[in-house]
């Protein structure tokens, strides 16, 4: 991944789920108990070499909390629900329960303008970006990882101020509050703020008041490498040969409050608890976190319903490592997926929604079993063009040769095929996409229908 992917990773992953994705696990029964959910888990492992951690919450029960895979491949070692994992962006939901709970305590509010903290923060934004603003993605700041030049490297200590300097000059991308953008720049900063206004580091902040209140013993923040945290899975990689090899060491400092904590699947069993029943949050706070502003975005959360129900979801993936959290926020049940393959985010957010799916009593989908029916190459041709997902993530259609075919930023074009005179579907995975048409009869949008999921994209060009 290039440094300008790393901007739109997590929005696509956000927004598509599974669009693009490579799994179809077949032979899980709905219906069996508990049982369904390891079947699956073992088939992934066997058939797609899943390796990692998972979590499986149905009204308050665990259903699953094991590992899958090997957490060290050189010496066998299993993943096991104590196995500890780089978060990556699931990092922002700490963040942000850090920034709430300073809040909480009458020492930051959140419509305080960066500048009360960050005097040394560029003048002609610290007065006008909010702390809201950096939690909701709405600053308007670039996203520092694009920044980053050549000399750059991540498996060195790098300082705060440092960082922040790379984008503290930048100009704005828009007007803060008036659109969203995802940027890890926002998280990083408040990460920064944390320590400001509490007077510790960041990683001492969430121990004290987040890891040791909930006996999260086996989660943290690297004061250095991962590498020298005891009982940490190591972080993998596909190599150009499709063969798999050792992820890039990070330093703690370059992720840091974006992205830099690691916990376990049995550690986020607690932390799922915890944020239902007031331990760490008063319910208003949550419901501040729960609350999406100009996009689906809360505060480290992407909002939205699932099977009719509201959840608050999201993702990451950096280091040889990747992460996916579903909570159901009207009920105890969430799913956990934690892995150290780090390019298998599509996968593994495969495996979260289909955990979530046979939660409600559906089927995780089977490829291959859609027919295809004919549609005119000129109806086809009205189709072409791009299509919004989120501000600045189009989602291209193309005909050629009779044929229709989609491009999701940083991936590669792959045919859909129609069930219909207007939706389409790609065969090798779950999903599909509707095209829509104003009441003039010009196509102006699509629907992308995903993992009991409606999206609606409008055309852009």
């Amino acid at each position: 991944m290039t440094a300008k992917q790393v901007r739109k990773t997590n929005v696509i992953a956000a927004t598509l789920i599974g669009f693009l994705l490579t799994i179809g696990c077949s032979g899980v029964q709905a219906g069996d108990g508990g049982n369904q959910y390891r079947e699956y888990l073992l088939q992934a492992e066997q058939d797609l070499g899943f390796s990692g951690s998972v979590l499986v919450l149905k009204d308050d029960s665990v259903l699953v909390m094991e590992g899958f895979g090997l957490a060290d491949r050189e010496t066998a070692t299993a993943n096991t629900a104590d196995t500890r994992f780089l978060l990556c962006s699931v990092t922002k939901q700490f963040t942000a329960t850090a920034i709430l709970q300073l809040a909480e305590r009458g020492l930051l509010s959140l419509d305080d303008p960066i500048s009360k903290y960050m005097p040394d923060y560029a003048d002609s934004a610290a007065g006008r970006i909010t702390i809201y603003n950096l939690l909701t993605q709405t600053s308007g700041i670039v996203e520092y990882m694009s920044l980053v030049d050549s000399t750059e490297s991540f498996d060195r200590p790098v300082p705060i101020e440092h960082v922040i300097s790379m984008f503290m000059e930048a100009p704005l991308e828009f007007a803060p509050g008036s659109t969203w953008q995802y940027s890890n720049s926002n998280y990083y900063l408040l990460g920064r703020i944390i320590e400001v206004v509490s007077g510790r580091s960041y990683g001492t902040y969430m121990e004290r008041y987040i890891f040791e209140p909930l006996e999260m013993g086996s989660s943290g923040f690297p004061n250095g490498y991962l590498s020298d945290v005891a009982g940490m899975a190591e972080g993998y990689v596909t190599d150009e040969e499709g063969g798999v090899m050792a992820g890039p060491a990070i330093h703690g400092s370059w992720p840091f409050a974006a992205g830099g904590l690691y916990s376990s699947i049995a550690d986020m069993a607690k932390w799922e608890k915890a944020m239902r029943n007031g331990a760490i949050l008063t319910e208003e706070s949550i419901g501040t976190m729960y609350n999406p502003y100009k996009w689906r975005y809360g505060c480290g959360w992407e909002i939205d319903t699932l099977y009719g129900r509201p959840v608050a979801s999201h993702g990451g993936t950096g280091g040889g490592y990747c992460s996916q959290v579903i909570r159901f926020v009207d009920g105890p049940s969430s799913v956990v997926v934690l892995s150290n393959t780090g390019d298998a985010y599509r996968q593994v957010s495969k495996i979260a929604y289909d955990l979530a799916a046979l939660m409600f009593g559906n089927m995780p989908h089977e490829s291959g079993a859609d027919t295809v029916v004919h549609v005119d190459p000129r109806v086809l041709e009205e189709y072409a063009g791009e299509y919004e997902l989120a501000p600045g993530v189009s989602i291209a259609f193309r005909c050629r040769d009779g044929q229709l075919f989609t491009q999701a930023p940083g991936q590669p074009e792959m045919q859909v095929y129609p069930r219909s005179e207007s939706e389409f579907c790609l065969q090798v995975v779950e999903g599909s996409v509707e095209f829509v048409r104003d009441s003039t009869g010009v196509v102006s949008g699509i629907i992308v229908h995903q993992g009991g999921r409606d999206i609606a994209a409008a055309r852009v060009k």
